[in-house]
């Protein structure tokens, strides 16, 4: 059995840019929270399936802070790198600004499938 080479960490993460939309968003002019964290775990994914080669499920989110809104008309960052490997698991950190200012962090956990 051929022992596949070792990946750096930073071959693997991912950067997912979105503008948010009126469709995003509740009546306050607010994006969801829920849309927040479902874009975090694409970026997520995003980094997982390009260190593994395969596909992956997110197994747990062990944090996620919201520290100030995201507005509608702003353009969302979302950035993740593979933290930890393990022989069935691994661990994807996720975290998402505005600007320079930081809006959510989340830390996440994906196994293949």
């Amino acid at each position: 059995m051929q022992v596949p080479s070792p990946r750096k960490a930073a071959d693997s993460s991912s950067v997912l840019v979105r503008w948010m939309g009126l469709v995003d968003a509740n009546s306050a002019g607010y994006v969801h929270g829920g849309t927040v964290m479902k874009l975090c775990d694409e970026a997520a994914a995003t980094a997982a399936i390009r260190h593994s080669r395969m596909r992956v499920v997110t197994a747990a989110v062990d944090r996620m802070t919201f520290l100030a809104p995201v507005h509608v008309g702003e353009l969302l960052t979302l950035k993740s790198s593979v933290n930890a490997v393990w022989r069935t698991s691994m661990e994807v950190a996720s975290g998402s600004t505005r600007g320079t200012r930081s809006r959510a962090r989340s830390d996440t956990r994906t196994a293949p499938t």
